[in-house]
């Protein structure tokens, strides 16, 4: 009987130590599921924070790339345009400006020569009228100094004429 207690009583010991051992290792799984649980659901909150910073990183520089896009669209397709047009217009115009300087300068240059000829030659008829009416006094002299006179008047008839579209011309020029 003693040996039947002790048997009972290992028994019992022996089921009392594995209830004890399966709820320790129930605990322990249990501890264990909790503990990957907290982990997974840790990882899931480290997780969703990073994806939520990525995508508003994401958000930012997609916004930054389309103003770039905007603004180099903007320079490639409306301005480099613009800057052409207006470097082709002053080139245009400076091109303009320069002939029309030179125009003027040969204009005036034409004109004080012609002047500077007309003096010379107002001087040389001058001279040549004096000479003529001291030392041809003759009939035949005085003849021929009358028909020059005469030819002499439609040149000079035709010279002022000619002064007088210069000097339109020249108004024409100013305004």
């Amino acid at each position: 009987m003693r040996t039947a207690l002790r048997n009972q009583k290992r028994l019992r010991h022996m089921t009392l130590n594995s209830y004890v051992k399966a709820w320790k290792d129930y605990i322990s799984s249990n501890r264990h599921l909790m503990q990957k649980n907290m982990a997974a659901i840790q990882f899931g909150k480290e997780n969703r924070t990073y994806l939520i910073k990525n995508c508003f990183d994401e958000l930012r520089q997609e916004a930054e790339r389309s103003k770039y896009d905007a603004m180099y669209k903007a320079v490639k397709e409306d301005m480099d345009p613009a800057i052409a047009y207006t470097s082709d217009w002053n080139k245009n115009k400076d091109n303009a400006i320069l002939m029309k300087n030179k125009f003027r300068a040969s204009s005036i240059l034409r004109e004080m020569m012609g002047k500077n000829l007309f003096t010379y030659f107002m001087q040389w008829k001058a001279e040549t009228d004096a000479y003529r009416i001291t030392l041809q006094t003759k009939f035949k002299g005085r003849l021929i100094k009358i028909y020059q006179n005469y030819m002499l008047s439609y040149f000079k008839h035709w010279k002022d004429k000619m002064m007088f579209r210069v000097l339109e011309k020249r108004k024409l020029m100013m305004s």
